[in-house]
């Protein structure tokens, strides 16, 4: 048996917390939480779904506060290891509750369910979606997505066109998620690494340890 989970839009979750545990301490920032269990045949993980709010841009004092989304699952004996912050590949890979096992389907299901089964039993294990990731079930994330034309097969040949072409896309996407209000100067490295930070002294965690993979492991 599983939990559906479903996130609302952002201002939804800052006014109504009902069915939510909402923790929020000094110099600490809102963690909004809901419990799940994940169980079939194969595995049985009880954890939290759950979203951090940090700023979109930290350069930015008037920065507007996004949602990270991240699952908790506690170590089943608790030896006292560094957690694992597992992270997904991509850009633009996410986790959801299916992929805790098998019936997931394909490898990528079945190796994270084993990893995270392993990993587990003495650690508790963190898996961590990048910020902006519209793929996450349920969050109002917009489209990220990078698309462009390619134009003319034949003229596209030809290394200059192409790069000409991509820069068009580009500053057509920028321009429009700009309009949109997002600040695209806060989906960077730097601003992926602050977001591990946060969460890892939201917990109070000493040190810790990584599982990656592909855009995860740069």
């Amino acid at each position: 048996m599983k939990t559906a989970i479903k996130f609302v839009a952002i201002a939804i979750f800052i006014g109504v917390t009902k069915g939510y545990t909402q923790e929020q301490e000094p110099l600490k920032p809102i963690v909004i939480s809901n419990d799940f269990h994940f169980k079939d045949g194969y595995v049985d993980f009880k954890g939290t779904d759950n979203l951090i709010f940090l700023p979109e841009n930290r350069l930015e004092k008037k920065s507007r506060t996004i949602g990270i989304q991240f699952f908790r699952v506690k170590a089943k004996k608790d030896l006292g290891l560094p957690p694992v912050f597992y992270l997904p590949g991509g850009p633009g890979g996410s986790f959801f509750l299916d992929m805790f096992g098998r019936k997931y389907g394909g490898k990528h299901g079945l190796y994270f369910g084993e990893q995270v089964t392993i990993l587990n039993e003495t650690r508790d294990v963190l898996v961590i979606n990048q910020r902006g990731n519209h793929q996450i079930q349920g969050a109002p994330i917009p489209d990220f997505t990078y698309r462009y034309s390619l134009g003319d097969p034949k003229a596209m040949t030809d290394p200059q066109e192409w790069a000409k072409n991509i820069r068009k896309g580009f500053l057509s996407y920028a321009s429009y998620f700009q309009a949109m209000g997002i600040d695209l100067r806060g989906y960077d490295f730097s601003h992926l690494v602050d977001d591990l930070e946060a969460i890892r002294e939201y917990y109070g965690y000493g040190k810790i340890a990584f599982m990656v993979g592909r855009f995860g492991a740069q």
